[in-house]
């Protein structure tokens, strides 16, 4: 939601972009790197480092807003980009929920496992109903702004950051705050798919 609605995260994305965009490099490389840094921190959260795991996170988090804020700044942006972009947090966020099997919390109703499970299908299904919806021609929404989310990917980020940190303290408040993360999720799924749905053309 503060991505579509906040015009402030978009001047600090266009910042951090024209500020690394003096280095040269392609905007891609900036998306090709969350992918090796997201595996270095999931694999840092399994050797049980965890405040290295959450550093790791967080710099591929940065470098997620970096790349687009550096195409848009040296006028680089392009659909292969925003393809490659997409296609690429996916596999960070999984991997950030796989790391969630090596964190001690307690959680309410279902075993961590299985909130970990359901989690798993909630983080990406209101960015495939967005997409899809673009696909079918159903909104034209191409700039995604339109079919706004209840919790785009700054807030997901946040949330389960959140709860990793927390749950080294505590794992009771660190699995509550998790659960928070999937009823947020399941209901931006909701809110999504009906506004889609209000958006869309009936033809």
């Amino acid at each position: 939601m503060i991505k579509e609605k906040s015009m402030h995260w978009g001047h600090f994305s266009q910042f951090l972009g024209h500020f690394v965009s003096r280095l040269g490099l392609s905007p891609n490389v900036y998306s090709w790197a969350t992918l090796p840094m997201a595996i270095l921190a999931w694999f840092a959260v399994y050797r049980q480092q965890m405040f290295l795991g959450l550093f790791l996170f967080l710099c591929a988090g940065l470098l997620d807003i970096i790349d687009g804020g550096c195409a848009r700044s040296t006028q680089q942006e392009s659909r292969r980009g925003a393809f490659l972009d997409g296609t690429l947090d996916r596999v960070v966020d999984f991997l950030l929920l796989a790391s969630f099997f090596n964190v001690p919390m307690i959680t309410l109703g279902l075993a961590p496992e299985h909130w970990i499970f359901i989690a798993s299908f909630v983080i990406i299904m209101p960015s495939f109903i967005v997409a899809y919806a673009n696909h079918r021609g159903a909104v034209d929404d191409p700039s995604e702004t339109r079919v706004w989310r209840l919790l785009n990917r700054g807030e997901v980020m946040g949330l389960l950051l959140s709860s990793l940190l927390v749950s080294q303290y505590s794992p009771r408040w660190g699995g509550y705050l998790f659960m928070l993360f999937v009823i947020l999720a399941s209901l931006t799924i909701v809110q999504s798919f009906c506004l889609a749905w209000y958006l869309s053309s009936p033809q």
